[in-house]
Parts: C-alpha cells; structure tokens; sequence
C-alpha cells in the first residue's frame, strides 16, 4: 500500500476529534440537530486549522444514512466516497487554480442536479479568495438563491478579499489559531499510534514552530522523524528545523542581562553556524520575553521588571525589521547586541572586601531610562495638551542630577523658556514624567546660549582674569568708515 502522509492520515472524521475549533463544532452540531442548514457557508482562517476537515465532516454527517447526524458512521458508502474524495455529491474545487469565469460557470451548471445518492450536494471552494471579480460576479446569484438541496461551502485564509455581496449571503465561521498545547497533544496521540519513540521536549518545540497550524505541526513532525531516523529527539528536531534551543535563548538573555558582550557574540556565533535563520531566532528570544512577562519564574537569574521587558520587546522588534533591509544579518545581530547591553547596563556590583583608597563609582541609569521613555513622554504630554507638546518636542532632555530632570531649550527660543517655566506647567510635566518613572521627580530647564551669548561670557572672564573690565567697541567696518571721513 502506497505511504500516506501524517497530515492525511491523521485527519479528523468526526466532529469529536477536531482539535481546537470548539466554538464552531458546537455551532454546526446543533445545527444539525435543529434542522437549521443554511444554503451557504464562509470558513474563514488561517492555514492548517481544519476549515476543509470540518467541511467534509459536515458534508458526510448531513449524508450518511444514519444522517443527518452529529457523528457520521464512517463505514457506508456515502462516508466513505466522501473521505476518499471521490463522492458524486461533494464537489471541491481549488480556486487558486481554477478562478476563472469558466469554471464558476461549469459548477454552476453542476448545481442543476439533484443529489445522486445523499441529501445534499455539497459544493467545497477551498481558497475562495483567488476567484476573479466575473468568478465572483458568476457565483452570486447562484449563491444567493441556489436549488433545493445545494450547500456551498467557500473556504479562504484571506476573507477580506471576498466581495461584501457574496460574504453578506453566506454564514461566516472564523476559525482560529489552535494553541500549542492542543498541538502537543495530538502529536503525541500521532506520536503513539505511529509507535515513535519521542522526547517530550521535542513536541513542544514542534508545536510552537507550527504557530498554531496543526497541519504544519504533522508536516514537520514528518520531516522529524524521517531526519532521526524514525525517532524524535530534541537535538535532531532542532537541527532539522533550524530553530534555536532553549539554552541558546536563555544564554542570549543572560548576556543582554549582565552585560556579557562576549558571551552574547558567542551564542550568535553558534546560532548562525547551526543554520537558524536569524529572524527566527529573534522571534524565539522575543517569545522567551512574553513567557517571562506573563509566567515569571522565580528561580530565573533574569530580573527585569515589565517594564524592561516590554522595552526589550520593543528593541528586538526593530532588530527584526532591519533584518529585512541588510545584507549581513550577523552583523546587524552583533550590533543590535551591543545596543541592548547598554539599554540594559546594570549597576556595577562592587565585592565586600576592596581597597579603601579606591573609589567607588556607581552607574545610574535613570538618565539613560529617561532617553528611552522621551518619546512616550512626549505622546503622554500631547494627549494632556497639545500646545505644551508643541513647545516641548523643540526642547530635549540634557542632564539627571539630585533627582531633577534638566531640560535644555535652543538658543533664542525664550519663549519655550517663559511659558515652560510657569509653574502649572512644570508641574504638569513633572507629574507626567514621575508616573513614567515610578518615582517622585522635578523638572528645570535651561537654555542653550548663542553665539554673542558665549562671546561675551568669554570676554567677561578674560576680563575677570586680568582685573580689567569691558569697553563699548566697534566693529571694524565702523573703525574703517570713521578713518576714511577723517581723512
């Protein structure tokens, strides 16, 4: 017998075995039950979450002879027609192939006859979106008001692309991504039937990688599993997907936490010579972050606040992006590395016993933390008014010192200087800038001195230093023009 492929021979028959699609097995059963079948149907989301299982699955419970009924015999001739899809009275046609107006025309033809041997003719249009504008056009009114006895079913991963005239006449299910540990789940009910030694470990690492598509998760599970050798082990499927381990993940992490700049070049260098595609590992490491955010472990030697999570979320977010526009991945890992170490300077630890004469000097990063949040406090200060943000985003944060935040002002914008000064709006601002903070602190300004302004101090400390003092002068056009009239 010829070799059938995990994803088709592992398919769901029956309602009760489909895996993550509760809401819409719930929908359709008692649909069935209440007699309430509708002419048309949109099964819309994303690939390899069930939208054509469950539609053969419903096309046999409406024509089993048992039917209509929940839970389809599977052993008559109807069932089985229809699970080897050969049945005279379950149509499907693959649109991203046939499109065109001349097909919808032959399935429109189709729809003239009665049922051969069931109740209903089922008519399956798997990827409907690909139809063109005239398919569409073709089908409306077929699909609006079809013979008696005619189901369609139109199956799509990109439902904004169906017309609105033919979405408004159909009954629209939205499948979903199924979780991963629903996919774990069955893959270790395949892993049993198939009598394939496993380690737990390597399932989840197939089932997150299939993001939710439990026909990807069968599929790689398959290329697993030809790789070991007929057996699923941690390392192989790692190295057959390409994705990173989770020491890799938790080494990187720990470098970007400490500081560790070489350590961190060393887990990129081991990334890139195992062939893990570099947006896939960032991928990985960002969703380490969202696992440490929402279940923190709290023997994990990470200790970032939310905070700082969601901040290193951000970073590696636009690391991603710039993949996509260079060249040399590994550099742009190697840099965006370097950048997350100094957004995540620690405070240097300095050990009990030391030498008195040596100074201690510790780091602050609330400077540095307030760079980073500049741009949110600026969006914060707009939504409480727009004219303070106005002025405001002209000026830039200059200095922490004593707890207060200095804000410089360019040269001549004296304006900016009075109307930010006033006390209503320091306080505004000082409010806003603590709750970003976490902490209690006040807000001065300064401005930026011109050109004659740093002329002059200049000239009144030269002055200082020889006991002298300044003089009104002329400039030397003036002394020309007074030397030539006394000629």
């Amino acid at each position: 017998m010829d070799y059938i492929a995990l994803y088709r021979k592992w398919r769901s028959q029956r309602f009760s075995e489909v895996v993550g699609q509760d809401h819409i097995v719930r929908a359709l059963s008692n649909a069935i039950k209440m007699g309430w079948i509708s002419h048309a149907y949109l099964f819309s989301g994303p690939r390899g979450t069930g939208k054509t299982t469950i539609a053969r699955i419903f096309a046999k419970s409406l024509n089993c002879v048992n039917g209509p009924t929940v839970d389809p015999c599977n052993i008559c001739d109807q069932c089985i027609s229809i699970q080897q899809g050969n049945s005279l009275d379950v149509v499907e046609l693959d649109a991203a192939s046939n499109r065109g107006i001349d097909e919808i025309r032959s399935l429109r033809e189709q729809t003239r006859f009665v049922p051969i041997g069931g109740r209903y003719r089922v008519f399956i249009i798997d990827e409907a979106h690909m139809l063109t504008q005239e398919a569409f056009n073709a089908l409306l009114k077929t699909l609006e008001e079809p013979p008696p006895g005619i189901i369609f079913i139109l199956a799509t991963t990109d439902p904004q692309k169906i017309p609105p005239t033919i979405t408004s006449r159909c009954l629209r299910f939205d499948f979903r991504r199924i979780p991963d540990e629903l996919i774990r789940k069955r893959l270790e009910e395949v892993a049993i039937g198939e009598n394939i030694p496993y380690e737990d470990s390597s399932l989840e690492i197939l089932s997150r990688y299939a993001d939710g598509s439990l026909r990807d998760a069968l599929a790689y599970m398959e290329e697993a599993i030809l790789y070991g050798g007929g057996s699923l082990k941690v390392r192989e499927v790692i190295e057959c997907l390409g994705v990173p381990s989770y020491m890799q993940i938790k080494d990187f992490l720990l470098a970007i936490y400490r500081g560790d700049l070489d350590k961190g070049l060393e887990v990129i260098d081991d990334v890139m010579g195992g062939g893990v595609e570099p947006k896939i590992f960032i991928d990985n490491v960002i969703s380490a972050l969202k696992d440490m955010a929402l279940l923190p472990d709290e023997k994990s030697e990470i200790r970032w606040s939310l905070e700082e999570i969601s901040r290193c979320i951000s970073l590696l977010e636009d690391l991603s992006l710039k993949l996509r526009w260079y060249n040399f991945p590994k550099l742009v890992l190697e840099v965006g590395l370097i950048k997350l170490i100094s957004n995540f300077k620690r405070a240097v630890v300095v050990s009990e016993v030391r030498k008195a004469d040596v100074p201690v000097v510790e780091f602050s990063t609330d400077f540095d933390k307030i760079k980073d949040l500049w741009s949110l406090f600026l969006d914060t200060v707009k939504r409480e008014s727009i004219r303070l943000h106005a002025i405001l985003r002209e000026c830039f944060p200059s200095s922490f010192t004593d707890n207060t935040l200095i804000i410089g002002i360019r040269a001549g914008f004296s304006f900016h200087y009075e109307y930010l000064s006033k006390q209503e709006n320091k306080r505004v601002l000082e409010k806003i800038l603590s709750s970003l903070l976490k902490k209690d602190v006040k807000i001065d300004f300064i401005m930026e001195e011109g050109k004659g302004d740093k002329l002059k101090s200049t000239a009144n400390k030269i002055a200082e230093m020889f006991n002298g003092s300044i003089i009104a002068t002329e400039s030397k056009k003036e002394e020309k023009d007074n030397e030539d009239g006394n000629g």
